[in-house]
C-alpha cells in the first residue's frame, strides 16, 4: 500500500505481480515498470511481466531496433533469445551473413515493433529470396560497406537460383576457364540494371546473366541443351584448360553430319575433337561471312578457333590472305561452295582434292 501510494508502482496489482515475480531481484523498477506495462504477447499481454529480466532486456532491444531502424542489435543471439522465451523455431540459417543481413533489412523496416512481426520475418525467410536480395544490393552498388563486389561469390548465386543451394555456378564457369567470379563482379553493376533484373527476378533470370557471358550464343537454350550431353559435361572433359562453351557452341553452328544437325549438338566431347583433328588434318575448316557487314568472311576450326580473313585475293573470293596465330600472313583457296552459298570448304592453294564431307558451317 505505502509503495501504491508513493508512486512506486502505479496499482496494487502492478505491486503484487511485481513481488510475486520469480526474477524480482534482477529487476529494477524501472525497467519492470516498463515490461508491466507493455501490451506484447511475448511479456504476458497488457498489466503482465511474466518473462524474465534478461529476456526483456532482450526484447526492448529489438523494439528498440525496430522504432530507430537500426540494425546494429538485431542478432543472431537476440532472434534465438525471442523464439525460446515462447519455444517457437525457424528454420533459416542465420549464422550465414546474406540471411542475416536479410532478415534485419526485413526487421528494420518495419512500421511498428512487435515481437510477431519481428519473428514473421524470420520464419518468412527463405535462403533463396535472401540470397536474391544481397546479390539485388551488391548489383546496385548504394552501400559498398555493406554490400561491397566481394560478397559475390559462387555459393551467394547458387543460393540465389536454387531453393536448396544447388550446384551451378561453379559448373557453368569450369566450362570457360578464361570467365570467373571476378569477371560476374566487374559486370553485374552494369548488366542487372540493363536487363532490369531485381531481387524479385526468376531463377532463370538470375542463370542468363552468367549463361550469356560465358558464351552459351542461345543463352538458355544452348546452356539446357547442353547439359542434356554428359558428354560435353565439365566432368567428362579431361582437359581443365579447355573452352568447352566454345567448343560446344562451334559444334552447334556446324553442319557437319557428326554435330547431328543445324543448332544441335549430339556427339561427346571426345568424337567431336577426333573429328576436328581428322578435318585440321585434311586442312578443312568451317567458312562462315556475315552478308557485307563488318569482317566479311571467317573460318573457324570445328573446335571453336576462329580466325578473320584480311583481305580476299580476288573478286569471287577463291583465295583469300589471313593473319595465322603467330601473326604469320597466309594465302589460302575456297574450292567448294554449296549450291545454297550456305556453306563453303577451304583448303591449301596447292591441294587437289575431291570435296570431302563435313566441314560446313551455317551462314551468319
Amino acid at each position: 500500500s505505502s509503495l501504491v501510494s508513493a508512486n512506486v508502482f502505479p496499482s496494487y496489482q502492478a505491486a503484487d505481480t511485481y513481488l510475486s515475480h520469480s526474477d524480482k531481484a534482477n529487476w529494477t523498477l524501472s525497467t519492470f515498470t516498463a515490461c508491466y506495462n507493455h501490451s506484447d504477447t511475448i511479456t504476458g499481454g497488457a498489466n503482465a511481466c511474466s518473462i524474465s529480466k534478461a529476456n526483456w532486456t532482450t526484447v526492448d532491444t529489438l523494439f528498440t531496433a525496430v522504432n530507430d531502424n537500426s540494425s546494429t542489435n538485431v542478432t543472431k543471439a537476440n532472434l534465438d533469445t525471442l523464439f525460446g522465451i515462447d519455444n517457437s523455431s525457424y528454420t533459416i540459417n542465420l549464422t550465414y551473413t546474406p540471411n542475416l543481413q536479410y532478415t534485419q533489412n526485413c526487421i528494420t523496416a518495419l512500421t511498428s515493433a512487435s515481437s510477431s512481426s519481428i519473428k514473421s520475418c524470420v520464419t518468412s525467410a527463405t535462403q533463396k529470396v535472401a540470397a536474391k536480395w544481397k546479390v539485388y544490393q551488391i548489383s546496385r552498388g548504394h552501400d559498398n560497406t555493406t554490400h561491397p563486389l566481394t560478397d559475390l561469390d559462387v555459393q551467394l548465386y547458387d543460393r540465389a537460383t536454387s531453393d536448396n543451394g544447388t550446384a551451378f555456378l561453379q559448373d557453368l564457369l569450369d566450362a570457360r576457364p578464361s570467365y570467373a567470379i571476378t569477371n560476374m563482379r566487374s559486370q553485374i553493376r552494369s548488366y542487372f540494371p540493363a536487363k532490369s533484373i531485381t531481387d524479385t527476378s526468376s531463377d532463370t533470370v538470375f542463370k542468363q546473366f552468367p549463361v550469356e557471358k560465358v558464351g552459351f550464343k542461345n543463352e538458355m537454350t544452348s546452356y539446357t541443351a547442353w547439359l542434356g550431353n554428359s558428354g560435353f559435361s565439365v566432368s567428362s572433359v579431361d582437359n581443365a584448360s579447355e573452352d568447352i562453351v566454345r567448343v560446344w557452341e562451334a559444334c552447334r553452328r556446324s553442319l557437319d553430319t557428326l554435330s547431328g544437325g543445324s543448332a544441335t549438338c549430339t556427339p561427346t566431347y571426345a568424337a567431336w575433337a577426333a573429328r576436328a583433328a581428322d578435318r585440321l588434318a585434311n586442312n578443312v575448316v568451317q567458312v562462315s561471312w556475315n552478308d557485307g557487314t563488318g569482317i566479311r568472311t571467317y573460318y573457324e576450326t570445328l573446335m571453336g578457333v576462329t580466325y578473320n580473313i584480311k583481305t580476299i585475293a580476288t573478286a569471287h573470293s577463291t583465295e583469300f590472305q589471313y593473319l595465322d596465330a603467330n601473326g604469320t600472313s597466309r594465302t589460302r583457296r575456297i574450292q567448294w561452295i554449296s549450291s545454297s552459298g550456305n556453306y563453303s570448304f577451304w583448303y591449301n592453294v596447292d591441294a587437289n582434292t575431291s570435296a570431302p564431307t563435313g566441314g560446313q558451317i551455317t551462314k551468319q
